[in-house]
């Protein structure tokens, strides 16, 4: 009977400790749904002034987090910065200030084409944006397929003072 009881509270603990952890991993999940591209996306580098460095950290921010990221066009022909949506490609441009609204310093907008993949999006970031800590990860981080996380220290929150360099990876 001792041994009956013990497997039943071992197999009743287990339970309970395997639905705590699978629910909050659900939680995790909805705090940040996510979106794929089909294959990594290049990045083009479509402004000018944007300090390199900080788009190579936050390129390799994304890689030691597993995302794959395809290769880096830095200094691309006028005529491909021209395209406003580039297939397979996150584009890195200036923000025109009329786009920002109130404190924002950068946005990311994802475009989807007939399918739930991720098709190209492009990332604006304003002059105001280029020495902030995190800021460039975070917004690469949303056109990866990221979204908002409401965890003070993620990468991924909303608000710049409660980003940190934290990341908590979510699969679909």
């Amino acid at each position: 009977l001792k041994f009956i009881l013990a497997m039943f509270i071992g197999y009743v603990g287990g339970h309970i400790a395997l639905n705590y952890k699978l629910t909050h991993i659900q939680e995790i999940r909805k705090a940040a749904p996510r979106y794929e591209w089909q294959k990594p996306p290049v990045i083009i580098m479509c402004y000018k002034d944007f300090q390199k460095g900080q788009l190579y950290r936050a390129i390799k921010y994304w890689e030691n987090n597993g995302e794959q990221i395809g290769p880096v066009i830095i200094d691309p022909p006028k005529t491909l910065c021209d395209v406003k949506r580039i297939a397979g490609a996150i584009t890195i441009r200036k923000a025109p200030e009329s786009l920002l609204k109130g404190n924002a310093v950068a946005i990311a907008q994802r475009h989807f084409k007939f399918s739930e993949h991720i098709h190209s999006a492009v990332v604006h970031f304003s002059e105001r944006s280029l020495g902030l800590d995190l800021v460039v990860e975070h917004e690469i981080g949303h056109a990866l397929g990221f979204n908002h996380v409401e965890i003070k220290g993620n990468v991924m929150h909303p608000q710049w003072e409660h980003m940190g360099p934290k990341f908590f990876p979510v699969s679909s």
